[in-house]
């Protein structure tokens, strides 16, 4: 699953737990750390077009993304 609010096509940064800007990375990477926990809703993000790096909590198109996500493996988990 792709596309967080249109963004899939732009490379984002993030950083890391140590803090250490990391990137560019595509959305798909982005995924796979929010689901395997690298990634929360305190990580911070920048992509071209932003002013500052933002909690992942405060980017209304990933925020809604990963929660879809979420929500996704709940309901496979549940099968």
């Amino acid at each position: 699953m792709s596309g967080a609010a249109g963004d899939a096509d732009q490379e984002w940064w993030y950083k890391d737990k140590g803090g250490e800007k990391t990137g560019p990375a595509p959305v798909e990477l982005l995924e796979a750390l929010w689901v395997s926990g690298e990634i929360d809703g305190m990580t911070e993000v920048w992509k071209e077009g932003m002013a500052e790096y933002t909690p992942v909590a405060q980017v209304e198109g990933l925020r809604s993304h990963f929660q879809a996500l979420a929500q996704e493996d709940e309901i496979e988990e549940g099968d």
